[in-house]
C-alpha cells in the first residue's frame, strides 16, 4: 500500500510539475514593420477613457509586425511577417525591436491590470462578429481595420455589466469614447469607422468567439504597446482547464484515503 501512495504522489507532482510549466510566458522579440507599419492603412481618431482621465489622438489599424526571434508561432504571413492589433490605448507602439512575453489573452496587459476573462471573450466575440477570424489575411480596407481596432479597444477599457455580454456598447460614449480629430472628418471617413465598430459590438455572441488569440507583453523597452495575435492551434502551451485542476484536487483526496487506511 505504501508502494502505492509513492508512486501515485509521484504522478501527482509530476503533473503539478507541468502545470507549473505550462504557465510560464513564452518570450519573442519583435518589431513594426518598415514604412508606417500598418497592414491596411489607418484612420486618426481621437479618443479619450474617462476613469482614467487620459485622452490623445492614434492612428488607427491592424500592424504589419516582424517576427525576429522567439518560442511561439504566430500566424506567418510570408517569411518572418505577422498581423497585431494593439491592446493598450495609452501606450505607442515603438520603432525599435521590443521584447514580449506572449501569454493567455486574459492576461493581457498585465499588470496594469490585465484584461481578465470576461474581456477576452469580448475580443473574441468582436472579431467573430467583424467576421476577421485568420489572422493571415489582412481586412480590405483601412476602414474594416480601424473599426475593428476601436472595438477591441471600447470592450478592453468599457465598464462592463453585471453580465458583459450584455453591456451596450457605443464608441461614441461611455466610459472610452472615439470621434474625429480635432482638424475634420477626413471626408467622413471617421464616421464610417465609428459606425462600422458600433455594428461590430451590436453583433457579438458568447456562442461565436474566434480562437487561439494571445497577447503579448512588452517588457523591453518599458512602456511599449501590448498587442494582440493569434497563433497556429497549439503552437503555445495551454495553461490546464479547471478540469485539470480539480483532477489535482481529487488526487490529493486518494492520497488521503490511502494514508488513512494504512494508519488504520
Amino acid at each position: 500500500m505504501k508502494t502505492i501512495v509513492a508512486k501515485l504522489g509521484t504522478a501527482l507532482m509530476a503533473l503539478c510539475f507541468s502545470v507549473a510549466f505550462n504557465a510560464n510566458a513564452d518570450t519573442i522579440t519583435a518589431s513594426r514593420n518598415s514604412g508606417d507599419g500598418f497592414a491596411s492603412g489607418s484612420v486618426t481618431l481621437n479618443w479619450r477613457v474617462t476613469d482614467i482621465n487620459k485622452g490623445g489622438t492614434s492612428a488607427v489599424g491592424l500592424f504589419k509586425m516582424k517576427l525576429e526571434s522567439g518560442d511561439v508561432d504566430p500566424i506567418l504571413l510570408t517569411g518572418d511577417e505577422f498581423y497585431a492589433f494593439c491592446i493598450d490605448l495609452e501606450q505607442n507602439l515603438v520603432n525599435s525591436s521590443t521584447t514580449y512575453d506572449v501569454v493567455e489573452l486574459k492576461d493581457g496587459r498585465a499588470p496594469s491590470p490585465s484584461i481578465g476573462p470576461d474581456r477576452a471573450q469580448l475580443i473574441q466575440a468582436v472579431l467573430a462578429s467583424a467576421n476577421f477570424t485568420n489572422f493571415g489575411v489582412a481586412p480590405g480596407s483601412n476602414i474594416i481595420s480601424a473599426a475593428i481596432q476601436v472595438a477591441i479597444w471600447e470592450v478592453v477599457y468599457e465598464t462592463l455589466d453585471a453580465n458583459p455580454f450584455a453591456t451596450v456598447f457605443n464608441a461614441r460614449t461611455g466610459n472610452a469614447f472615439f470621434g474625429q480629430k480635432s482638424s475634420g472628418d477626413q471626408n467622413g471617413t471617421a464616421t464610417s469607422v465609428l459606425n462600422l465598430a458600433n455594428s461590430y459590438l451590436a453583433g457579438i455572441s458568447s456562442t461565436k468567439l474566434v480562437q487561439d488569440l494571445r497577447a503579448m507583453n512588452s517588457t523591453l523597452p518599458k512602456g511599449s504597446q501590448d498587442l494582440l495575435i493569434q497563433v497556429q492551434p497549439g503552437s503555445v502551451p495551454e495553461i490546464p482547464e479547471p478540469g485539470t485542476i480539480g483532477l489535482l484536487g481529487f488526487g490529493l483526496v486518494v492520497i488521503g484515503m490511502f494514508r488513512k487506511r494504512i494508519s488504520a
